[in-house]
């Protein structure tokens, strides 16, 4: 299937007239013709998980671990594996999910029996 060529005209001409009236956006033109689209969104990514990984220090870190301690009291299987470890056993990432193993083994000790109603 073979796109028509006017949309892609007119949204180069619309750019180029964009950077002509915006004059300070012609640096991140250059920028993005040096170094290549890719490269350029690599860098945004690296800068996002930047801006995350602090937001997620400052702010939400403080608030998530005391709600992880008082699972891990609450249920002593509960722990959150290594990345080696979900990749060297993937049956370890049950753990990571608080009360499962538990009712599992509560599980164990039911007797279910399909013939009575």
């Amino acid at each position: 299937m073979k796109l028509p060529k006017f949309p892609w005209k007119m949204s180069s001409f619309l750019l180029v007239l964009f950077l002509l009236l915006e004059p300070e956006f012609i640096a991140i033109a250059v920028l993005l013709d040096g170094i290549g689209l890719e490269f350029f969104v690599l860098l945004l990514e690296v800068q996002a998980m930047a801006v995350c990984g602090y937001y997620f220090q400052t702010y939400l870190k403080p608030i998530v671990k005391p709600i992880y301690k008082l699972i891990q009291k609450l249920d002593p299987y509960f722990f959150i594996p290594t990345k080696s470890a979900i990749v060297q056993y993937p049956i370890v990432f049950v753990h990571a999910i608080p009360g499962f193993i538990m009712f599992s083994i509560g599980m164990l000790f039911v007797k279910f029996d399909s013939l009575s109603v």
